[in-house]
């Protein structure tokens, strides 16, 4: 059996259909609504020429289409996290799956919107840092700030005194 592969008008047309139907390319309807949808898709297809395919078909060709996109699309996506050294490996689109693309959502999917690290990363707003809620000291706070200044205090001292008392040594026996 060999492969049918199909023209470039064919592909563009698909597209452009699920373009026109955004959530029927999304997979929102019920199993009748996608028979009698793909019949129609099947119909508009095969009028373009050779080769011809049953509606089972071009939704299989769809599928296909989507998965290859996605996964271009990921690929990429891990190629800009590599840390770096070799060849850039990153792969172009073409306008028919730039239209994929932008039909699914995909770049929704692979880089969802939303917080990341507890900062709010959306386009339009730029990430802010609130102050807590509540910003008196914990009660224990201030006692643990003066044993730390009483324990530098006599830290300080005890070294003044060494020194003193190494400085006298030395004019002793001077």
């Amino acid at each position: 059996m060999s492969k049918v592969v199909s023209t470039k008008q064919q592909l563009e047309k698909l597209v452009a259909l699920m373009e026109e139907n955004p959530q029927f390319s999304r997979g929102i309807c019920t199993k009748v609504q996608a028979a009698t949808q793909w019949e129609g898709f099947a119909l508009e297809l095969n009028c373009l020429g050779p080769p011809t395919r049953p509606a089972a078909k071009w939704m299989k060709v769809w599928a296909d289409m989507k998965s290859k996109t996605k996964k271009k699309l990921s690929q990429n996506k891990a190629e800009y996290r590599a840390t770096g050294g070799g060849t850039n490996r990153l792969q172009g689109f073409s306008n028919t799956e730039e239209s994929i693309i932008g039909i699914l959502e995909f770049n929704a999917c692979i880089n969802p919107p939303g917080a990341e690290f507890g900062l709010d990363i959306s386009g339009d707003v730029e990430p802010q840092l609130s102050a807590p809620p509540n910003p008196t000291p914990h009660p224990q706070a201030e006692n643990l700030r003066k044993v730390k200044w009483s324990f530098i205090l006599r830290l300080t001292s005890l070294q003044h005194a060494k020194s003193g008392q190494l400085k006298n040594a030395t004019r002793q026996r001077g």
